[in-house]
């Protein structure tokens, strides 16, 4: 329960989220992801609308439109499929659950708060997070660990450190 709740703390201070937010629940129920969804939309009495999966699958941008939706945690695939027009209410997008692609991030980054998320169910959802921007020097970073974390770049399949900059394996 503290993880979720530290991630849910660090969530909001790097992409706010209030009373007057809409969000659309679009992961499964048995998916980590919904955890946040859920948790950070009640802390700070935000809407929070729940469709069928087929519904959401087949309608997602009447659902946007209708609802007003300004704040989702998504899949980069399930966004790509959202027409910016659809998107016209959408403030803070949380991408997740798989790579964020370069062009992806081209298309929205100057129209809402792009956040790159990333993390182990382990870690209770999200254990990393990076505001992202056009500038960005890596277009695939997955940002900064959140304040509850700390994370590790090892050598492949091993247990010594890695010097900055160099890949290995996230731990």
């Amino acid at each position: 329960h503290q993880s979720v709740a530290a991630c849910i703390d660090g969530m909001l201070k790097l992409s706010p989220m209030g009373p007057t937010d809409r969000t659309l629940l679009v992961s499964s129920f048995t998916s980590d992801a919904t955890t946040t969804n859920i948790w950070l939309t009640y802390t700070v009495g935000a809407g929070l609308y729940v469709y069928p999966k087929h519904q959401i699958l087949g309608e997602l941008p009447r659902l946007f439109t209708t609802h007003l939706i300004t704040y989702c945690d998504i899949t980069a695939s399930l966004m790509g499929t959202l027409p910016v027009e659809a998107g016209a209410s959408f403030r803070v997008a949380h991408c997740a659950g798989e790579a964020l692609p370069a062009a992806l991030l081209d298309t929205w980054v100057d129209r809402l708060i792009l956040v790159n998320a990333y993390g182990p169910t382990e870690a209770a959802v999200n254990a990393t997070l990076q505001i992202c921007s056009r500038n960005m020097r890596y277009k695939t970073s997955i940002g900064r660990p959140l304040p509850h974390v700390a994370c590790y770049v090892l050598v492949p399949r091993g247990r010594e450190s890695q010097p900055i900059g160099v890949p290995g394996e996230l731990c």
